[in-house]
């Protein structure tokens, strides 16, 4: 006889934290940077949303009004957005890669420039 697999409340590759979780947001296939919702793991409460800032250029956390939070979820929040922006930044191409639209605008900027 089998045992039952408990079912995942976070989808795989999400990170667990104690009393929080980061759940994904569907977006629009236009939306360049991803969205996740910051649910309390009981109650199942939304507290807020993560999502690309282009003011400070960075993944931040947007909370909803009258919610509160003590140190373990504040640190484990700050330690998603770090992550988050982290494999962000390093997954941009570099602008001077020659097989990137920046790098083909550039490179007719310059001809044209000649």
């Amino acid at each position: 006889m089998s045992v039952p697999l408990p079912i995942p409340t976070t989808p795989p590759g999400v990170p667990k934290a104690r009393w929080i979780r980061f759940d994904p947001v569907a977006t629009p296939p236009s939306r360049k940077t991803k969205v996740w919702q910051v649910t309390a793991n009981q109650g199942n409460m939304v507290l807020g949303v993560v999502l690309w800032s282009t003011g400070w250029r960075r993944y931040v956390f947007a909370p909803y009004q009258n919610t509160s939070y003590e140190q373990d979820c504040l640190r484990d929040i700050a330690s998603f957005v770090e992550d988050e922006t982290r494999k962000h930044k390093n997954a941009r191409v570099p602008a001077d890669d020659p097989h990137t639209d920046a790098g083909s605008l550039r490179d007719e900027h310059t001809r044209k420039g000649s």
